[in-house]
Formats: structure tokens, C-alpha cells, sequence
């Protein structure tokens, strides 16, 4: 449940952030949303998109075009509600 996965989470950032920790990686098919310990200056977050709809090249990642696609079809869903 989420909010077990929150305190977890917040355990690993807590055990393996600062000058002297081990280097941890959290490999997850899913991560809550607005955990407040990704802020932490010492974590990382790498997000790594495989299948057989990624984009070929590079130059075609447009993130604010695929975050305003998103967008309308949200507005056009509450509109049609």
C-alpha cells in the first residue's frame, strides 16, 4: 500500500544519502507520486523507457508537446463527462 511505500522509500533515502553512505539503486516498475524525499540533494532519479513504441531518435523527445498533448485530451475527457 502506498503509504508503507512511502516509509520504506523514505528508510532507503535516509540510509544511503550523505558523504559516507552506500550508493543504493532502486530499480521499480512504478514510483509514488510526490514523494518528498526525491527532493533530497543527494538522490538521483534515472527513469529508463523500454518497448516497442519508443521514439528512434532523440531529436523526436518533446516533452512540453507531450505534456500539452496530455493536457487537452484531459481537458476533452472532463469536457465530454
Amino acid at each position: 500500500d502506498a503509504v508503507n511505500e512511502r516509509i520504506v522509500f523514505r528508510r532507503v533515502v535516509l540510509n544511503s544519502t550523505g558523504p559516507n553512505a552506500p550508493q543504493y539503486f532502486l530499480i521499480t516498475p512504478k514510483l509514488l507520486a510526490g514523494l518528498e524525499d526525491m527532493d533530497h540533494p543527494d538522490v538521483r532519479a534515472l527513469v529508463v523507457f523500454n518497448g516497442t513504441f519508443n521514439l528512434k531518435r532523440s531529436s523526436d523527445w518533446d516533452i512540453p508537446g507531450f505534456i500539452e498533448k496530455k493536457y487537452r485530451a484531459a481537458q476533452q475527457v472532463s469536457a465530454a463527462a
